[in-house]
């Protein structure tokens, strides 16, 4: 053997002794076309027989993160207004901070408010009244008092209080939390 048979039958030598321990292990499964799942295949020469074969379910080809509208699990964005989280069920979280600077030098008993926070639109439409919070965190001790209730569309408008008067304007984050449906 001269040339280049010589070289193909090396080489085809060579492709068996690296690999013909593994292809004989395969046994039955390398002559098969399509591989049944008792011989660790999927049974199925198409991908939708292979889910079939294994008894996946319409979930297996779900997509996770997308539009819910579209038929994603999960859907996530943010804009303006906040933040957001739509999930198939129908499930809608929405959030979102807002830094402000608050005086709280308006009384009203033992307690000082500060100008009302006008009402924040929800960065993504609720199908009926959610259920919020809001919460406030500062440079001192205050809380939240929302001024009025909340609907489908907005967070409602919210005072920053304190038992101490504050005549100086103190950076305030507000925090909004709601939990609901969006179908």
């Amino acid at each position: 053997m001269q040339g280049y048979v010589k070289e193909s039958a090396d080489r085809l030598r060579q492709i068996v002794d690296q690999w013909g321990a593994t292809l004989a292990g395969l046994g039955d499964v390398a002559s098969q076309d399509i591989v049944p799942v008792a011989m660790g295949g999927t049974g199925g020469a198409t991908a939708a027989a292979g889910r079939a074969g294994l008894g996946l379910k319409s979930a297996a080809v779900a997509d996770v993160v997308g539009t819910v509208a579209a038929g994603a699990i999960i859907e996530r964005g943010s804009n303006s207004s906040g933040s957001y989280t739509k999930y198939l069920d129908g499930s809608l979280t929405c959030w979102c901070t807002r830094r402000v600077p608050k005086t709280m030098n308006a009384s009203s008993g033992a307690l000082f408010f500060s100008a009302i926070e006008a009402a924040v639109a929800y960065p993504a439409p609720f199908s009926e009244i959610p259920t919020i919070s809001i919460t406030a965190t500062g440079e001192f001790e205050c809380f939240t008092v929302p001024a009025g209730l909340s609907n489908q569309s907005s967070w409602p408008g919210v005072y920053i209080a304190s038992q101490i008067a504050r005549s100086t304007a103190a950076t305030i984050d507000i925090c909004y939390m709601a939990q609901g449906r969006w179908k």
